[in-house]
């Protein structure tokens, strides 16, 4: 299967309570210029999602009051193609022990360039195409959170400091593991 749109990946891994969707907004804004037809927040607390998203620019979809209905925990998506590769990591997972296996497989059959942020009930997952074409670091903040994005510009927009590109010949997970 072969990918081909642009869009801008974020994603936040706290282990302790954060405005994950008040975050993540600032990241998008920063990442706006990669896509600007759509938008989404997924937010995991403790294993339940909520998730919000429409078409058009960041500040349009996210108002302060769709920000302050979100829990903690976030991931951002922008694209048709999240939902082709997401359709194709949880098809081969069903027949694999882990999410990661799952993953790595659904790579295989994935052609382009992609950077990809996955979220499971219990971990952020990111991984990038294995020629690395798309863009994909993580940083920090002072209070360890941790922030993946498809820009360091999106790090810097919410306080974190580069730690580094996300390495193409394997995927990263969970990040505070790394």
């Amino acid at each position: 299967m072969s990918l081909h749109e642009e869009s801008g990946v974020f994603g936040i891994y706290a282990a302790q309570p954060v405005n994950a969707a008040a975050i993540c907004y600032y990241g998008m804004c920063a990442l706006q210029h990669r896509g600007q037809e759509s938008c989404g927040i997924v937010v995991n607390d403790d294993g339940v999602f909520f998730s919000h998203k429409d078409l058009g620019l960041v500040n349009e979809v996210f108002t302060r009051e769709v920000i302050a209905s979100f829990p903690a925990g976030a991931i951002f998506h922008t694209t048709s193609d999240t939902e082709t590769i997401a359709y194709i990591v949880t098809k081969e997972r069903l027949s694999l022990p882990s999410i990661e296996e799952g993953l790595s497989r659904a790579m295989n059959t994935l052609e382009g360039a992609y950077s990809l942020v996955l979220m499971s009930s219990q971990k952020l997952i990111c991984a990038r195409d294995p020629h690395g074409f798309r863009p994909l670091c993580y940083g920090k903040t002072a209070e360890g959170t941790y922030i993946v994005a498809s820009e360091s510009c999106a790090l810097h927009a919410v306080g974190a400091e580069l730690i580094r590109d996300m390495r193409r010949d394997r995927f990263e997970q969970h990040l505070s593991d790394v």
